[in-house]
């Protein structure tokens, strides 16, 4: 799917919570990343919930890969996990990348309790995120 904001650019950092229209995405299933829809339309959420949609999928998208997607969105885990990093340096950037991604989005003013657990060569994340709509728990 194609992002519906140009909200990618690191340019907008600077922007103010009152020039941000309502952040939307389009509800999705967390164990499959498929689109939810209801009578045959998609779902839309808001606010934090909406955030949480832009979180995983951000997280779970390879960065440069696709041509719809700005160069700052998006994650290099897959190259990351490649590397053969030690478990320390290997943890430290995850948490790194994964706050740079969060951040990425100006509706995303911080990240706090950065966990993961690493099975392989998948990733499993759990972090808050403080947005201008308040703090939310997620998982990605």
């Amino acid at each position: 799917m194609f992002p519906a904001l140009d909200i990618y650019n690191t340019d907008t950092q600077t922007t103010t919570n009152e020039e941000l229209p309502l952040f939307k995405e389009i509800s999705i299933d967390f164990s499959t990343g498929a689109p939810i829809m209801n009578n045959g339309n998609f779902i839309i959420v808001e606010k934090n919930e909406a955030l949480k949609v832009w979180a995983w999928k951000a997280l779970n998208t390879e960065r440069y890969q696709f041509a719809g997607y700005s160069w700052n969105y998006g994650s290099e885990f897959e190259s990351l996990i490649t590397m053969g990093l030690s478990p320390e340096a290997m943890e430290e950037e995850l948490k790194r990348q994964a706050e740079e991604v969060l951040k990425s989005n100006p509706y995303i003013t911080g990240v706090k309790s950065i966990d993961f657990e690493v099975d392989g060569a998948k990733v499993t994340f759990s972090f808050s995120l403080i947005t201008i709509y308040g703090e939310e728990e997620s998982t990605s």
